[in-house]
């Protein structure tokens, strides 16, 4: 059975560790690309950082089969990404993430869909990979990201540069999902979802000290575990939004996992970020409320037209992007909290 649901559009993670900490980053690194191989399962790689070095690799395998054997477990800066392949062949390793910047010197992770990628790659005088996701890096190399103005799509992004050696930078640019956390020894975890970061962090017995999902055109610059500044990130420019057909805008825009509540899109406010994170057995509760609206068979859920929908944990990742967008739709705007999942 194909991959089926609203979050099946790549996945990100990664992590800045304190000076002091005692995290294993290889463990931390295996337990991440466990979990976020749910939205993507065609090809991984990781991208790594420490006081005197540096690697990048990748491969056409599931995250959970990555060797993990060249990163240091002492590595302070790691990103890490699985694959759902949507522009450029996974059998081609520049297409895979990280994506490389023309220089070599950035390796940046991607979950989203840039639409107007054909028209940015005309605003270099080199050749990028086919995959929608290179012109990013590009970006960075020769203008930095206040040009980000010129991506029209969805992105959430994290990369490290070598001219800048022991910091990591994330960002969400546009819709794509991104959660945040800082755990309790002052190291600095994200991932895609939250329940993906959750399950990853408890694989390696670690708790977060808290959890926030990143709003909108907001940029996080971290070093050592500590976010040292955050700034806002430039919407489309007029002169780089392009026309986009309408299957292949919803088509993308659902799997890249913003999720839908009662037929309409909630965008998060930019004022602030969410604090809310409810305790695992209200989420637990409520997934079971939600799995009674699907009918399973042989552990696969259909809905009540018969149409399948997926396994349990297609489900548990559309609950999740239900939730949040159910609660910035009455908590943020001051509605009282009521499912409205149709």
């Amino acid at each position: 059975m194909g991959r089926i649901g609203f979050d099946i559009m790549c996945g990100i993670s990664g992590f800045s560790l304190a000076y002091d900490s005692k995290i294993n980053a290889r463990k931390l690194a295996h337990a991440l690309l466990c979990e976020i191989e749910s939205r993507g399962n065609q090809a991984s790689g990781v991208a790594w950082q420490s006081a005197d070095a540096s690697g990048v690799f990748k491969d056409a395998v599931r995250g959970s089969q990555l060797s993990l054997r060249g990163l240091p477990k002492r590595a302070s800066s790691v990103i890490l990404h699985t694959r759902y392949a949507t522009h450029g062949a996974t059998s081609v390793s520049a297409n895979n993430h990280p994506v490389s910047s023309p220089d070599g010197n950035i390796a940046l992770v991607h979950n989203g869909v840039i639409y107007n990628h054909e028209l940015v790659r005309k605003q270099f005088g080199f050749k990028l990979p086919e995959v929608d996701t290179s012109v990013i890096p590009a970006i960075l190399q020769k203008f930095g990201p206040e040009r980000f103005d010129m991506l029209d799509g969805d992105a959430a992004v994290a990369w490290l540069d070598e001219s800048d050696r022991g910091v990591l930078r994330v960002g969400r640019v546009s819709h794509s999902p991104l959660v945040i956390a800082q755990l309790f020894d002052g190291s600095f975890v994200f991932a895609s979802t939250e329940v993906l970061l959750r399950n990853a962090l408890k694989r390696v017995g670690l708790k977060p000290s808290f959890v926030e999902v990143a709003p909108e055109y907001r940029l996080y610059t971290v070093r050592f575990g500590r976010i040292d500044a955050v700034a806002s990130l430039p919407e489309t420019s007029d002169e780089f939004i392009t026309p986009v057909d309408a299957y292949s805008y919803k088509k993308y825009r659902g799997m890249t996992a913003g999720g839908r509540s009662s037929g309409y899109w909630f965008d998060e406010p930019t004022s602030g970020v969410m604090s809310y994170s409810p305790v695992e057995d209200e989420i637990d509760e409520d997934f079971e409320q939600y799995l009674c609206r699907f009918i399973e068979c042989d552990g696969i859920f259909y809905d009540y037209s018969g149409a399948p929908v997926g396994n349990v944990h297609v489900l548990r990742e559309q609950f999740e992007d239900y939730r949040y967008n159910e609660y910035w739709a009455t908590k943020a705007y001051g509605w009282s909290f009521v499912w409205l999942l149709v």
